[in-house]
């Protein structure tokens, strides 16, 4: 069997000032953990139950994600962020919009954090932390590829 494959997300974290005005950007690719590899599998070809929900959050540790990481895991070691506003939640429902030549990406909407006081904010281990000033916001647009390599 072939093993040469690519999968996973492309977070582009962009801090902006209160005025809108872009700060930083940095581009990283994440890790997927095997849990959600094998879950896409079962969902897409085996007809397998199916999330409807996904969230995106901050988190402040500075935690190398695993490939064996679980939700569980993953939230006892990274220190949810809970700095910013959002709809009565620190999580932000994320809304994928329909793939497109085998990705998909939340660029023309990207998801927008507000925070409401100064922090250090690291997430899926940023090249370097984001220091977000009061009144500021972090915008995250994902992109998601299946690519052959």
């Amino acid at each position: 069997m072939n093993n040469d494959y690519k999968v996973g997300f492309v977070y582009t974290p962009t801090q902006i000032d209160e005025d809108g005005q872009i700060i930083s950007q940095q581009e990283m690719h994440n890790l997927m953990p095997g849990d959600m590899i094998t879950y896409m599998l079962n969902a897409a070809l085996r007809g397998g139950s199916q999330y409807s929900t996904y969230y995106l959050s901050l988190f402040e540790n500075n935690y190398t994600p695993l490939a064996t990481d679980t939700m569980t895991t993953f939230m006892a070691a990274c220190g949810e962020n809970t700095s910013y506003t959002t709809t009565g939640t620190n999580r932000l429902t994320l809304t994928l919009p329909a793939p497109v030549a085998g990705s998909i990406t939340t660029s023309a909407s990207p998801n927008e954090f507000a925070f409401t006081g100064a922090l250090l904010v690291s997430a899926a281990l940023f090249a370097s932390p984001f220091t977000m000033a009061n009144l500021g916001a972090l915008r995250v647009p994902i992109g998601f590829a299946l690519v052959s390599a």
